[in-house]
């Protein structure tokens, strides 16, 4: 990279690599002009990219180039990347009032992307397919206006439970009505059968009537938040 500079010529990666977070590290160490990307990981990476200290991480390629084999280079990535913080399954971030959807496929698609632009997935893609597959098996309308879409995701950086209450019903495609009410389950493939759990203890609540008055009558994404925090237990 430093003789093409020397020679003035401009040095990019394009492909999926430069989304992955694993290999920010290093890839900013190598001194790139630009790292091309889909989209949706544009926002994550900007994030992840801010918190690294570029003289480390040119100490980190400079390692690299010294090492003999693709295990090294993964070692030395094991020992230079903190380990990262656990994020809520319940956030702020991933709860919205009054959205305007024509369709559940935007709904998905929304939900979804927006994990990506939080930094809980690098791929919003392949983690909308995941959930889709769900879908195929069976409609995740429950019955009350409310639908549970869900999943058990390699895709998934940070479980989350993402939330869109409607302006106006969706088709849902499903036998229990329209739906105002979208809860997205997206846990990670390790969680083993924490999945089960939090999707049974949300159907029970959901059966609650003033539960799901309260959800259906919150003001804000606040008090959706708050509601949540304080009814379950995960």
């Amino acid at each position: 990279v430093t003789t093409a500079h020397q020679r003035g010529k401009w040095v990019g990666i394009c492909g999926e690599l430069g989304g992955e977070s694993r290999y920010l590290p290093l890839l900013l160490g190598l001194g790139l002009d630009e790292l091309s990307m889909s989209s949706p990981r544009i926002p994550a990476v900007k994030s992840q990219l801010r918190q690294l200290d570029s003289e480390a991480c040119r100490e980190l390629a400079r390692q690299a180039c010294e090492c003999r084999s693709a295990q090294e280079i993964e070692a030395l990535l094991t020992a230079f990347t903190p380990e990262e913080d656990v994020r809520p399954l319940l956030a702020l971030e991933n709860i919205f009032v009054d959205q305007d959807f024509s369709n559940k496929e935007q709904a998905i698609q929304f939900l979804c992307g927006n994990l990506g632009v939080n930094g809980r997935t690098e791929h919003p893609f392949e983690l909308e397919e995941d959930v889709w597959q769900r879908e195929e098996i069976v409609t995740t309308g429950v019955g009350f206006g409310v639908a549970i879409p869900h999943t058990k995701s390699q895709w998934i950086r940070h479980s989350s439970i993402s939330i869109a209450r409607l302006a106006k019903p969706i088709d849902w495609q499903s036998e229990m009505g329209e739906v105002e009410l979208v809860i997205m389950l997206t846990l990670g493939a390790n969680e083993g059968m924490n999945h089960v759990k939090v999707f049974s203890q949300l159907a029970r609540k959901l059966v609650n009537k003033n539960f799901r008055q309260s959800l259906f009558a919150a003001q804000d994404a606040q008090s959706i938040l708050t509601l949540l925090e304080t009814e379950l237990t995960f």
